[in-house]
């Protein structure tokens, strides 16, 4: 508070002291093994720092690599009274102006460059990528603070070619928040914006001695500003280093891999992205690893992968991807997202929609859109690694003619069902799948499917089982139950136009189960789910049928012990003469079991219960004649095979229209106990 007299009346004002420029490092040097002094471009004045030579567990530093801790000078008030919240990059020099602008486009020598940019190595590396990195490591030597002890605000600095400059920096406790904004242009980098210290190249451990920043890269315009690459080469490099990251308003092109993301679990991890872009890219965030990732919250939102192989390679523990478009890279059969790791994935409110048709690329049959990994390098030893996948209010365009899922499972044996991967589809548009299945079981199986209120079209099947799976799912034995269930509601099923042979793998429906319909109460008596509306099949001529299997022990200890009876209504044309003709007819179809001529029999009986004859003069009867087999003719009588067999039963019935025909069956009552090898299907 300062006092004012002016015509003997006392003012009181506040006086805020002026605010400093922007400290700017604008050159750095070793001094000696134990110095290093920074120029400030304001003052002009150099500040120095000590190099320390020990840990603080007293281990010794690789002097040869120039790694070690550098301290802010005690006493300093310059330091100590700037605040920077923001850092703009063109006050580093930037231009962005869409060019590569190599540093030789401004100096002539190495030397001249470090004198600006300490860290740069070439002439050819850009103007806009080096004044970047000088932005980034501007902030974390004036921001950050050290938990080696005293004196605070330390950074630890690495040079792996021993010249006296650092490349990379770590700082640590309280982590700062920075945002480095880029203004409105195009900035081409040469490589990437390194933020940590690379634990592989460095062989020191000193992965435990570094700490976390926050940084926000941003765009200073909402319609984004572009960060370009030079065709293979990565944008940003996060070693060993994430906290609290965000990446706001920016386009990506022209890359390698956009973001390198390694954060060493160290304390806990949060990575934000939102109103962002990639073209012409091969991967925009790469995860890197489970090992280097793993407790990290990544967050996609308002994302337009348009043209990029891959959106994200994600091994972190929960990954949420929002509200975005997700184009697949011409002519590219890989997978736009792959997640791996011990994962809670959830994907919600998207679009993956073919930037070309999907008909052009060589071997659509290999492209996809997802792919869902558990292997055992990047898992928990023991476990599954991945947990529940929820794909909830997306569409996959019917432009796309690849398949939404593949799914594998590398890891040795099953676990308990705690460890096995829940996939979850639910309010989604499943129509560009060309013809292909919604999820292939590539390798292994997880623990459960669920499809709820999805609308499938084009898709063969819903699930499929690869043909070259070497660990397919199988029913249980006694005391190994496979815990493994597909779970598909009517309101989906319902989309593939009642034709259960287009809903499930056949050599997955013994796992297979309608949640909404009555043929889940009954699929414990047959063997193998079946649907309580069955469409027909053209028959012999004026005829159609429809076969179902049924599944029985043939072993004659215990006669009738699977006694399994059938309400059974038809429905035909009355010979098709008018489309309003239609006769149905009600039977009760039992088989049982016996002994005769010397012989043990299964066969089946049929009682009729109603004859609803239509058509002309109301004389067309449909009747049903059933026998075992699924040919035009076949037996009542079957005799015994293998124990634990399964054969076909057909229905057949007078119809000119099989579009128009169909069954409708109720099982009433089946014996399943010889069924132990099969818990799953119990008697009911």
């Amino acid at each position: 508070m300062n006092r004012l007299q002016f015509l003997g009346t006392t003012i009181l004002g506040f006086f805020k002291p002026p605010t400093p420029k922007e400290p700017e490092i604008k050159y750095m040097k070793r001094v000696n093994d134990t110095l290093i002094e920074l120029l400030d471009s304001h003052t002009n004045e150099y500040v120095t720092f000590s190099k320390v030579t020990k840990y603080a567990d007293g281990s010794a530093m690789n002097d040869a690599k120039c790694d070690g801790v550098i301290y802010r000078k005690l006493g300093n008030e310059y330091f100590k009274r700037n605040i920077i919240d923001t850092i703009n990059v063109k006050s580093f020099g930037a231009k962005g102006d869409g060019n590569l602008n190599p540093l030789s486009s401004i100096y002539s020598t190495i030397s001249e460059a470090k004198k600006v940019y300490p860290f740069v190595t070439s002439l050819s590396q850009s103007l806009d990528w080096a004044a970047t990195q000088k932005a980034v490591i501007t902030a974390i030597l004036y921001y950050s603070r050290d938990r080696l002890g005293e004196p605070s605000n330390g950074v630890l600095l690495y040079d792996p070619k021993n010249e006296g400059v650092p490349v990379g920096a770590s700082p640590g406790g309280a982590s700062p928040y920075m945002s480095i904004i880029f203004p409105k242009g195009t900035y081409v980098f040469s490589e990437a914006v390194s933020m940590g210290v690379d634990g592989i190249s460095n062989p020191v451990d000193i992965n435990k001695y570094l700490y976390n920043i926050n940084f926000c890269f941003m765009g200073e315009h909402e319609d984004g500003v572009n960060i370009s690459g030079v065709g293979e080469n990565n944008l940003f490099y996060f070693f060993n280093s994430g906290f609290r990251n965000k990446f706001k308003n920016i386009n990506f092109c022209n890359y390698g891999t956009g973001i390198i993301y390694k954060t060493s679990n160290k304390d806990t991890s949060h990575f934000h992205m939102s109103n962002c872009q990639s073209n012409a890219g091969n991967t925009l965030i790469d995860t890197y690893s489970y090992q280097t990732t793993r407790s990290t919250i990544m967050i996609l939102e308002s994302i337009i992968c348009c043209n990029t192989k891959r959106l994200v390679n994600s091994f972190v523990d929960k990954l949420v991807i929002r509200d975005s478009w997700i184009y697949n890279k011409f002519n590219s059969e890989d997978a736009l997202l792959r997640i791996s790791g011990d994962c809670n994935f959830s994907c919600e409110d998207c679009f993956f929609i073919p930037l070309f048709h999907d008909h052009d690329i060589v071997n659509p049959d290999n492209s996809r859109w997802i792919d869902i990994v558990n292997e055992p390098e990047n898992s928990t030893p023991n476990d599954r690694s991945l947990k529940t996948i929820n794909i909830k209010n997306s569409r996959c365009s019917l432009e796309s003619a690849r398949p939404f899922i593949w799914f594998f499972d590398k890891n040795a044996g099953l676990l308990g069902p705690n460890q096995h991967t829940s996939i979850t589809i639910e309010d989604c548009y499943l129509g560009g799948t060309g013809g292909r299945p919604v999820i292939t079981l590539k390798e292994g199986y997880p623990g459960s499917i669920s499809l709820r209120n999805c609308k499938v079209f084009s898709s063969p099947e819903i699930v499929s089982l690869d043909l070259n799976n070497p660990n397919p799912p199988l029913p249980s034995v006694p005391g190994a139950i496979t815990n493994f269930v597909i779970m598909v509601d009517e309101a989906t099923r319902l989309t593939q136009q009642y034709d259960t042979s287009r809903i499930i793998d056949s050599k997955l429906e013994s796992f297979y189960y309608d949640t909404t319909s009555q043929t889940s109460k009954f699929k414990r008596s047959i063997h193998k789910n079946i649907d309580y509306r069955l469409r027909s099949v053209a028959s012999s001529p004026g005829k159609v049928k429809v076969s179902l299997p049924i599944f029985f022990d043939s072993s004659p200890e215990v006669p009738n012990r699977d006694i399994l009876t059938l309400l059974v209504t038809v429905v035909g044309d009355s010979g098709g003469g008018l489309p309003v003709y239609n006769n149905s007819a009600t039977v009760i179809i039992s088989i049982v079991g016996g002994y005769e001529s010397g012989a043990f029999y299964k066969r089946i009986t049929v009682a009729s219960i109603q004859d609803a004859k239509g058509g002309i003069s109301f004389d067309k009867s449909c009747m049903p004649n059933v026998y075992w087999g699924e040919g035009d003719t076949g037996s009542q009588d079957i005799s015994p095979e293998n124990e634990g067999s399964e054969k076909k039963i057909t229905i057949q019935w007078a119809s000119s229209n099989f579009n128009v025909s169909w069954a409708y069956i109720m099982p009433l009552a089946g014996l399943r106990e010889n069924q132990k090898d099969k818990e799953q299907y119990y008697n009911w």
